[in-house]
């Protein structure tokens, strides 16, 4: 699975003319890019030196409404469900370890439920949002900030 963000990178100015965001992406449209930029070929280097603080607070309500919408976006880019990138449970169950392990060893037990409660509610919605084209669009549109 690709993981990128553009809160904190920089892109060469020829690859952002012909690698274009995907106008159908609700949200991580950076997931996008940085696909399009792999399978031209190119590289995506992460520099841990130019670190930034980036994040969102969000209630489980709003968590779940996001991953809905990425998991839209992800699957409409062909990213999510790619043969070719697989390993997004291994991802998702070795984050929510490293978190808890985390967590746990520095006594914030409060944390490492918060975390995983959070990776729950993200499961779910990824596992509805894959689901766009077999929901009910009135359906869809409660579950999905971005959907209209």
């Amino acid at each position: 699975m690709t993981r990128f963000s553009n809160a904190n990178c920089a892109v060469r100015r020829d690859l952002c003319r012909t690698i274009r965001f995907h106008e159908s992406a609700l949200v991580c449209e950076d997931h996008g890019m940085c696909w399009g930029i792999l399978q031209a070929g190119h590289r995506v280097i992460y520099e841990p030196a130019a670190a930034v603080f980036h994040g969102h607070e969000r209630s489980l309500r709003q968590e779940f409404g996001w991953a809905v919408d990425n998991a839209i976006s992800l699957k409409r880019m062909g990213i999510l469900g790619n043969p070719a990138l697989g390993g997004e449970m291994r991802y998702g169950i070795q984050r929510i370890i490293r978190e808890w392990k985390h967590f746990c060893g520095t006594g914030q037990y409060h944390f490492a439920v918060g975390s995983f409660l959070v990776s729950l509610v993200r499961w779910l919605g990824v596992q509805v949002g894959k689901r766009e084209d077999k929901l009910p669009k009135a359906i869809l549109r409660r579950l999905s900030p971005g959907t209209k």
